[in-house]
């Protein structure tokens, strides 16, 4: 048993990351070409029963289904109409904003360590000052002014002359201090921005157990927050708010309008994005019980199948394509606010992409693919030949009555859905020939 879910879990993760490179390449396409319709359509076979895919529906009082039914087409709409408050937005995270914005500044530590540690070697006398090139050399006999530094290395060699390196638990203090004089000489930004005052208010106002949270390489904001005594539900943007709150109370005013700000351009982001297009959803079950409860009016509505399997034919201005299902949510790709480059611009074209065709785990019994079309078409797509039409289990007479005089005006095999006797399964009973008229 063990060993057939571990067979069908690596089948999911292969399709899943087909799935996403496929997503990936199309987002840095320009346009629908032959080629990747075909990769498309190899996909698409792969993961639905010979490119069936299908399209649950209710009774609506305006009789908007029944119109698209027999007229063979999808009605398409912007993401801010589906059922899913999550779907097609991006994740904001400040902590990856943080990561883009100090990505320069962590460089420039590393170069400032490196001449720091070269500047140890030449006292230590491990190497010479002819060793490096005119910049390093100026740099390194910057620092080999500082009176520290020299004051620091003396009373090391003192106490430590049979020793070969520092130990940093014994000398823990002085070295945090050479440190920030090498971060923080002259040839460093001052404190990139961050204010010393600042620091050291927060500093003041942490607990012990903070800081050692702080030094953990696992540090977890959730833990953080609570061993500062703030234990509310909330997400990550709002607790590092209740947090700064906490420790610097002062500068409430500020970060409330940083908040804001950040809130208005995550949703101006948002918008945009959604606004792109118009989007249809299908799915690649017709069996599935709770797409026929939640789609279908428990079971009183009907499903058409369409078939997909000639999708190289589908127009150019449309886009079919996979929903991906996962745990973790697309995060925005703050790299392109700070990287205009071509190569920052096509990740970011892949992470838009991915943000309109992914959803949560709990949504994944929906086997959905999407359609896009472009928002200035109509909303009403045509679409590739109806197959067959599923009337749901539950369906009433007056409703089975209008489904069929469709089908039989259409030559559209119908099929009505039967509940399992001995199991929860659904079957598929053929009722074409059985009612060629209607039903009283």
């Amino acid at each position: 048993m063990m060993r057939i879910f571990i067979s069908k879990r690596k089948d999911y993760m292969d399709i899943f990351e087909e799935k996403r490179q496929l997503i990936e390449k199309f987002a840095c396409q320009k346009e629908y070409t032959l080629e990747s319709k075909m990769e498309l359509k190899q996909l698409l076979l792969k993961d639905t029963n010979g490119g069936k895919l299908y399209k649950y529906r209710s009774f609506d009082k305006d009789g908007y289904s029944l119109k698209n039914l027999e007229e063979g087409t999808l009605h398409c709409s912007l993401v801010e109409a589906f059922n899913d408050p999550f779907d097609s937005k991006f994740g904001y995270s400040f902590e990856a904003l943080y990561k883009e914005m100090s990505r320069d500044y962590e460089k420039e530590i590393s170069e400032k360590m490196y001449i720091f540690e070269q500047a140890i070697y030449v006292l230590k006398r491990d190497k010479e000052i002819e060793d490096f090139n005119k910049e390093e050399q100026r740099k390194i006999n910057k620092l080999l002014q500082n009176r520290k530094i020299i004051d620091f290395w003396e009373a090391f060699k003192k106490e430590n002359a049979d020793k070969d390196k520092i130990s940093l638990e014994d000398n823990k203090n002085n070295i945090i201090q050479l440190i920030m004089i090498a971060l923080l000489d002259g040839d460093s930004k001052q404190y990139n921005g961050v204010d010393e005052g600042l620091l050291k208010l927060i500093l003041i106002n942490m607990n012990e157990q903070s800081m050692d949270m702080l030094a953990n390489e696992d540090f977890n904001m959730n833990e953080f927050a609570i061993a500062n005594g703030i234990t509310k539900d909330v997400d990550e943007i709002s607790l590092i708010s209740e947090v700064w709150k906490k420790l610097c109370p002062q500068f409430k005013n500020i970060l409330e309008k940083v908040l804001e700000i950040f809130g208005d351009k995550c949703g101006e982001i948002d918008r945009y994005i959604n606004e792109l297009y118009l989007v249809g959803c299908l799915s690649s079950d017709f069996k599935n019980r709770l797409m026929w409860s939640h789609y279908a009016d428990c079971h009183k509505g009907f499903c058409i199948e369409y078939d997909f399997s000639a999708l190289e034919k589908i127009q150019n201005d449309q886009y079919l394509l996979p929903v991906l299902y996962d745990n973790k949510r697309p995060l925005f790709p703050w790299s392109i606010a700070f990287d205009q480059s071509e190569s920052s611009i096509k990740e970011a074209q892949k992470k838009i992409l991915l943000s309109l065709l992914t959803k949560d785990n709990v949504w994944s019994y929906e086997k959905e693919w999407r359609i896009f079309i472009r928002k200035q078409r109509s909303s009403e797509l045509i679409m590739p030949p109806i197959t067959c039409i599923y009337l749901g289990a539950c369906i009433d007479n007056e409703s089975k009555n209008a489904i069929i005089n469709i089908a039989n005006k259409r030559n559209i095999p119908v099929k009505q859905m039967q509940l399992d006797r001995v199991t929860y399964d659904l079957h598929a009973e053929d009722i074409t020939n059985k009612y060629n008229t209607v039903i009283f």
